[in-house]
């Protein structure tokens, strides 16, 4: 006769006639049975009994009692095991708000998990409306110089940054609608956000709400402008040169020869400057959002190039003569750049007044003889053609056509991001359709589609491309809500690069849809695009020093940057970039210094050279 002792079974619950704090499989009294009795009976709301459970998993793990993930059950089985969380979460139903607080943030500070901040919000939202305090609206700071709620700006993209504050905690901001990704309600949080705005006025709202569901609005006025002010000579004689300048920031200055000259303020504002022998005049009008425009004039300026571009003709109209004659500073036909947004410089000479000037699609209002621009244009990779045209007040017209080849650099090019293959997801507690999961996740990162390349399984299968890295996931329903978590999987090196998760009560797709996209984002924050510089080099690692954190075993592309300027203006037209070889992170040194072991079949690097991640 054989004799057995029966392990003691966990104490069952009922509710609407279906069993809880059960286990499927053998019983053994393992600290992983007891921790997935207590998700059990969590799920059936028993939960006085998950507490027990989730206390007799602690007393039966006899090492590492921390809320983490991958946490080996037996042989090469793992699960993630986060008993403060579930204990935080059980102490929120049951009222018990301050103990649950206290065990979501020990989870939080030994493993963090979107569940457990969800959590944590919802728990501090219940003790505030427990505290019923009289509710301020929130303060919303911005760290551009606004005058009066207006900010004029050049720069492309338009970065809007500051903080909000609110003792009632800030659950959620959101710039121009686009949401702030934030992992825990703040009383105080920093945002940061890059628009791309066209040339034009833009109205930006900044919405702060807060855990009580109130919302507090700023609005910006954001005036982007990326044309020079426009330099009009109407007028000269033996002493003085008069004209005016145009632009539609309304607040201008100039200097004649590095001396400031007083102008009124408005978009059209007169000067009159002396002219001194045989000495040049280099003429610099400044508008509101920085952009200059520099007018060079000879030391031959007392004597007319041209005697008839002088006169001041008040009958001109009707009149017909020599075609305004454009010239554009240091652009060649064809001129090849490497960067979207160039600055398009020149001057117009004209018989009789200039009445219109035509950069492209924009128009720009002149008056004069001799007129200088400075006007910024966007280009398309490839071929471009830019026309300038020019029409004086008699109604003649020229044309020029400015042909550039925009190349697209090296290290901006598709084949060489970070590729990441989708690999089926695991489903526990319900069955999704694994084919829209795949759908959700692909026009999650497409959204973001200058920094990974992401694929699925079927066009794995249509296309022969190389794979950086694998997604696999795992997918949790219930009936208080829906859990993804997602490891980063290198390829090379098998190391697990991050793990993302998201949480949410609500499980139709349209949330599901918006739970990738915070997912998406968490990597995306997690792995930037970083662009260092080499500090040392050894016989096969890499010295580089970076301001932005950079992910350990992340690939680095190593290239040589050779920078292109405009000859005559000296503008940046972007950089031809070379790729001499690829590296890897090995090590943080501290400082914002990374160490990277070179790729065995690299040649020599130099101290010239730059880095950037994949």
């Amino acid at each position: 006769m054989i004799f057995a002792c029966a392990a003691k079974q966990f104490p069952v619950c009922y509710k609407d006639g279906k069993a809880y704090c059960t286990y499927d499989g053998r019983f053994r009294e393992k600290w992983y049975q007891y921790y997935e009795i207590a998700l059990s009976c969590i799920e059936g709301e028993c939960y006085e009994q998950a507490l027990k459970a989730l206390e007799k998993a602690k007393e039966t793990k006899s090492v590492d009692h921390r809320d983490h993930r991958m946490a080996r059950t037996y042989g090469m089985h793992f699960m993630n095991y986060f008993p403060h969380r579930e204990t935080g979460i059980v102490y929120y139903y049951l009222g018990h708000y301050q103990k649950a607080l206290a065990e979501l943030e020990q989870s939080i500070a030994q493993q963090e998990s979107d569940k457990a901040f969800f959590y944590y919000d919802k728990t501090m939202l219940a003790c505030l409306e427990e505290k019923a305090q009289m509710q301020e609206k929130s303060q919303i700071y911005v760290n551009q110089a606004l005058h009066e709620n207006h900010y004029w700006t050049k720069n492309d993209p338009v970065t809007i940054s500051g903080h909000a504050s609110d003792f009632q905690y800030i659950s959620c901001v959101y710039i121009d609608n686009h949401l702030i990704f934030m992992q825990r309600v703040k009383k105080t949080v920093h945002f940061t956000k890059q628009l791309s705005l066209d040339q034009g006025n833009h109205d930006l709202v900044i919405s702060v709400k807060d855990l009580l569901g109130d919302v507090t609005r700023k609005l910006i006025h954001v005036h982007v402008d990326r044309f020079g002010p426009i330099i009009s000579i109407r007028k000269k004689d033996d002493s003085r040169i008069e004209g005016e300048i145009y632009d539609d920031s309304g607040d201008i200055s100039m200097t004649v020869n590095q001396n400031e000259v007083n102008l009124e303020k408005g978009k059209r504002v007169q000067f009159s400057i002396p002219v001194i022998p045989n000495e040049s005049l280099i003429i610099i009008a400044q508008d509101k959002a920085g952009n200059t425009t520099l007018a060079k004039i000879g030391e031959n300026i007392h004597k007319p190039l041209l005697a008839d571009y002088w006169l001041f003709r008040s009958d001109i109209t009707g009149l017909s003569g020599l075609k305004p004659d454009i010239h554009l500073f240091g652009w060649g036909n064809p001129t090849i750049v490497y960067s979207q947004r160039v600055d398009i410089e020149g001057n117009i000479v004209s018989q009789y007044p200039v009445q219109r000037l035509i950069i492209g699609d924009y128009v720009m209002p002149v008056n004069g003889f001799y007129v200088f621009f400075n006007q910024s244009v966007l280009l398309d990779w490839g071929d471009n053609q830019v026309n300038v045209d020019v029409w004086d007040k008699s109604g003649n017209q020229t044309t020029k056509t400015l042909s550039i080849v925009c190349h697209q650099p090296e290290i901006q090019k598709k084949y060489l991001r970070y590729t990441i293959l989708k690999n089926a997801f695991e489903f526990s507690g319900y069955s999704e359709n694994q084919h829209v999961l795949d759908q959700i996740f692909f026009d999650a990162v497409n959204h973001h589609q200058n920094r990974f390349v992401f694929l699925i399984q079927k066009q794995l299968e249509s296309e022969s491309k190389r794979i950086d890295a694998i997604l696999p996931g795992f997918v949790y329903f219930s009936n208080k809500g829906v859990e993804i978590t997602t490891r980063l999987v290198d390829i090379d090196t098998g190391r697990i690069m991050a793990i993302k998760d998201s949480y949410s009560e609500s499980t139709d797709t349209k949330n599901l849809a918006f739970m990738a996209e915070e997912i998406v984002d968490k990597f995306i924050q997690f792995f930037p695009v970083v662009t260092s510089k080499i500090q040392r080099i050894y016989s096969k690692k890499i010295e580089i020093q970076s301001n932005d954190r950079i992910g350990w075993g992340w690939p680095m592309i190593v290239y040589d940057a050779l920078p292109k300027y405009n000859p005559v203006t000296d503008k940046f037209l972007g950089a031809r970039t070379d790729i001499v070889g690829k590296a890897r992170i090995i090590n943080h040194l501290g400082k914002n210094k990374y160490a990277c072991q070179i790729d065995s079949q690299q040649s020599a690097f130099t101290l010239t050279q730059k880095a950037i991640s994949r």
